[in-house]
């Protein structure tokens, strides 16, 4: 029995070869181009540009801006050199948009409240908050939530204290860090 393709938002059904995956994979193609030629510029940019921290151990304001450009970069080659020939949809429902758009406002809340308390209570709350929004409809109690958060907050700071010898986020109110910044 063959299976049903899948539908995109105008009603068309998709097929391998057709118009609509050519345009899918022309759009794929200039996302990952355009992911490129930001990524590579921003990349240099930071290697060539930011000042190098005064503290030895400490790999400095280079190192985020690094790795999210080639976090970028990565993701672009990966969208450039995949295999066209799967059937794919890409549409968001009203209700995935709103959750998109939820997550948008809680790490925006998340960079905020970085800059102003410091990384223990904000990253705490965004694991926890993000954790809550997944697991809506399954069965995951607020005690698991709780200490998966934590968890998640103390493993992140040891590799970074650590792992790393960076110092992370005090914020303009110290009084709220509870981990040695």
């Amino acid at each position: 029995m063959p299976s049903r393709l899948p539908e995109a938002a105008d009603g068309k059904a998709f097929q391998k070869g057709s118009d609509r995956m050519k345009q899918d994979t022309r759009v794929d193609r200039i996302a990952a181009l355009s992911g490129i030629i930001l990524s590579v510029p921003y990349i240099i940019y930071a290697l060539t540009n930011i000042k190098k921290s005064k503290l030895d151990f400490d790999p400095g304001p280079k190192l985020f801006p690094v790795m999210a450009g080639g976090l970028l970069l990565v993701c672009s080659l990966i969208l450039l050199f995949r295999k066209h020939d799967e059937v794919h949809v890409r549409t968001l429902t009203g209700e995935q948009a709103g959750r998109l758009f939820r997550l948008i406002g809680v790490f925006s809340a998340y960079i905020v409240l970085l800059w102003l308390i410091g990384y223990t209570i904000p990253t705490f709350l965004l694991v926890f908050v993000t954790c809550t929004m997944f697991s809506q409809g399954k069965d995951v109690s607020l005690a698991i939530r709780l200490v998966y958060a934590a968890a998640v907050t103390v493993a992140v700071w040891l590799l970074f204290h650590y792992g790393l010898k960076c110092i992370l986020p005090r914020g303009m109110f110290t009084a709220f860090n509870i981990l040695p910044l």
